[in-house]
């Protein structure tokens, strides 16, 4: 079970909320399941969508000695049931995740 504080944190959240009033439930949750005493680290990138210029792409990182274990970007829960935003989501990430791979090196 959530720690009530974490479910104290989603149930704030109103009914057809966007993404952004997400991360900070999100946020709670991800520090919980990753605390400050731990050698994990959770972050908040932040990048300039490709396709809109005044977008940005908000996606939270786990990190383990400087390597991501963890990649998470939050949507509305009603992206979900729509295909193309769903697709979308999908393209942002692996575009995100073929960054990373090339930054590093790997």
């Amino acid at each position: 079970m959530w720690h009530e504080k974490v479910l104290s944190q989603f149930s704030a959240v109103p009914a057809y909320a966007t993404d952004k009033e997400y991360h900070g439930p999100y946020n709670k949750l991800l520090n919980s399941l990753f605390p400050v005493d731990s050698d994990f680290v959770v972050s908040l990138q932040f990048i300039e969508d490709p396709q809109c210029v005044d977008k940005t792409i908000v996606f939270y990182e786990v990190l383990l000695v400087d390597e991501p274990v963890l990649v998470l970007q939050v949507k509305p829960p009603g992206d979900l049931y729509v295909q193309s935003k769903r697709r979308a989501a999908d393209n942002e990430l692996r575009t995100y995740m073929g960054d990373v791979v090339t930054s590093t090196g790997q």
